[in-house]
């Protein structure tokens, strides 16, 4: 019988300088360089990192790439990603094209046929359909602490009559 090298969900915890996944899926990996490709992991952490075709939950490296993947957080200080979803991404260089992300955070970012929900950036290039924008966040959170505010006055009168 053929012995399998593919990592399964079950295998808990890889590590080493470089990891190469091809297929399958893994808790944590952490290491110099993680490169997979059409697999997953819960949990990444590297210097490097190379998403094809795959999914994890949480991306923490320098340098991030993801093509045609999606990850649930993903920080870094560079961050590229082409047709791809995340859920939360945050970096310090974020170039996108053709994703979804729900909140972007970045300082210089790049974005071109994408959207997003929130979007929060210092300098943002490129063509972005986002719901609120650094300006629209602010606003919305001060609608939502004055109504908040407003809600627990009234709470506070009723409560003494």
């Amino acid at each position: 019988m053929a012995e399998s090298n593919t990592p399964s969900i079950e295998d808990t915890e890889l590590r080493g300088e470089i990891i190469h996944l091809d297929g399958g899926a893994i808790q944590n990996v952490e290491a110099d360089h993680v490169n997979i490709q059409q697999g997953g992991a819960n949990r990444i952490i590297a210097s490097g990192v190379d998403l094809e075709q795959g999914y994890a939950v949480t991306i923490t490296g320098e340098v991030i790439g993801m093509s045609q993947s999606g990850a649930l957080v993903v920080q870094g200080d560079a961050i590229s990603m082409t047709n791809s979803n995340a859920g939360t991404l945050i970096g310090e260089h974020v170039s996108v094209n053709d994703a979804s992300i729900g909140v972007a955070v970045g300082g210089n970012t790049e974005i071109h046929n994408s959207s997003t929900l929130i979007l929060l950036s210092r300098q943002v290039t490129g063509d972005v359909e986002t719901i609120l924008d650094t300006r629209g966040t602010l606003l919305a959170g001060l609608i939502a602490g004055m109504t908040m505010g407003l809600l627990f006055i009234v709470g506070s009168l009723i409560r003494r009559k």
